[in-house]
């Protein structure tokens, strides 16, 4: 594919990106020329056949395979000229059939890089200030970084999902050069720097995969970004809600007072800590559906914790306690399932998917509660 302009893939001392793409390794996950991969998220947008879809709004997304079907998310916000991620969902299947588990593949593309004998990682002599990374780099989610040291052409643990893997990618904490690694900091010309990025709530690996995102969070490294949308029933003025630390009960938030058939959304940076949500109805019968149809969605850094609306007094939650996990995977190789990992995503709101899946966010209700379909996916999720 020299001729119509794709560059070698591959490295020196490093295998560049390995089994993720057929410029890199023509021979194959089992090396009989039989089983070439297919082309990387980059490569076929490199020849015109994919016009990626820019992510520039927080909210839910989902990506079918890619051995089959046109997809790939791009984010450009907070990194430099020619800089930015990619998202695809590599399932196997075609000539990726060989490849042990699916997932999200996240690439980190600087096309003012060099590939061959360009191969960096953090603990490398020099990293980052060397400038040394691969213009076209897979974000491996182990943390091993086993393709820019030549241990191998890709194992079960280069791709996000949440079956036996890791099913987020933050940006750094604290300060950039001390990671956790990978991330969706910006490396360019050898100066690490945080896009606030946060992908978060990966999907078990299928068909179909979905993950959630908070592109460029308000809040600091030590903070964690709460997200409530709230939409009131005829009773608005039963709803109230707190927000509390889950260790020490102290109160970080609460609403009340609410007026009927209104919508209310709280948006705050807060300490990273363990929260507990807790939203109560005075009059027993929820947000839904005696008196109209109201719901709730919660987040944090982006990822959809708890949401609903029929309940009886309340409703509570103990959301997840912030702090960036060490992202290395387990040293043994898993053994595969008794049965196979679902094909669909674990799917929020849970209905089924379209025909055809949107490429857009699901949104947020936005205006006055008239009928039920106008909860959009918080009412399905009671």
């Amino acid at each position: 594919l020299h001729f119509l302009g794709l560059p070698d893939l591959y490295s020196t001392s490093g295998t560049g990106v390995g089994d993720y793409d057929l410029m890199a390794n023509s021979w194959g996950v089992d090396g009989s020329q039989r089983y070439p991969p297919i082309l990387s998220a980059w490569s076929k947008i490199q020849l015109g056949w994919i016009e990626p879809i820019i992510i520039t709004k927080k909210g839910d997304y989902t990506l079918r395979q890619s051995y089959q079907f046109p997809e790939v998310y791009k984010i450009e916000s907070g990194y430099a000229p020619n800089e930015y991620l990619l998202i695809e969902n590599r399932q196997p299947g075609s000539f990726d059939t060989l490849h042990q588990l699916g997932g999200l593949a996240i690439w980190h593309i600087d096309e003012n890089a060099s590939m061959i004998g360009n191969e960096g990682y953090p603990g490398q002599l020099g990293w980052p200030a060397n400038n040394k990374h691969y213009s076209v780099a897979l974000l491996q989610a182990d943390g091993r970084y086993d393709l820019e040291k030549g241990n191998n052409y890709g194992d079960y643990g280069d791709l996000f999902r949440n079956y036996f893997g890791v099913d987020f990618l933050f940006p750094s904490e604290n300060h950039p050069t001390l990671g956790p690694f990978p991330n969706t900091d910006s490396y360019a010309q050898g100066v690490l720097t945080r896009t606030n990025h946060f992908i978060s709530g990966i999907s078990t690996p299928g068909l179909e995969m979905t993950f959630s995102i908070l592109p460029s969070s308000p809040c600091q490294p030590d903070e964690v970004h709460f997200e409530l949308t709230l939409l009131t029933d005829g009773k608005g003025n039963e709803v109230s809600w707190t927000l509390t630390e889950t260790y020490g009960n102290e109160l970080a938030l609460s609403g009340d007072l609410h007026n009927s058939y209104s919508q209310y959304e709280v948006d705050e940076c807060l300490p990273a800590k363990c929260y507990t949500f807790t939203i109560i109805d005075s009059g027993n019968d929820g947000v839904c559906c005696d008196h109209g149809f109201g719901g709730y969605s919660v987040r944090l850094n982006g990822q959809k914790l708890a949401s609903g609306n029929e309940f009886s007094s309340q409703d509570e939650t103990d959301l997840e306690c912030i702090a960036v996990p060490p992202t290395m995977m387990p040293t043994r190789t898993p053994t595969k399932p008794t049965q196979s990992p679902t094909l669909h995503p674990l799917a929020q709101p849970s209905v089924g998917p379209s025909a055809s899946p949107s490429l857009e966010p699901s949104q947020e209700p936005t205006g006055m509660c008239g009928t039920q379909n106008s909860l959009l996916e918080i009412t399905l999720e009671g």
